[in-house]
């Protein structure tokens, strides 16, 4: 703490927002279209959406600078 502020507490909010918010909009992302083969094969017209592996590495880590 530094003057009674976390501020490694409020980094670790921060990335975990970013990160929940990349995801929404990868979720939310509907361009470029994709072609209708695709869409057959994944059975749905989301980009960037397929096994889920994209999503589930996105992640966050607070990098201080300081030896913990």
């Amino acid at each position: 703490k530094e003057g009674g502020y976390d501020y490694k507490e409020a980094l670790e909010r921060l990335g975990m927002v970013m990160a929940d918010d990349i995801k929404k909009r990868i979720a939310a992302l509907d361009s470029p279209a994709l072609a209708a083969s695709t869409v057959r094969r994944k059975g749905h017209a989301k980009p960037l959406i397929d096994t889920g592996q994209l999503e589930r590495s996105i992640a966050h880590e607070v990098a201080t600078g300081e030896s913990e």
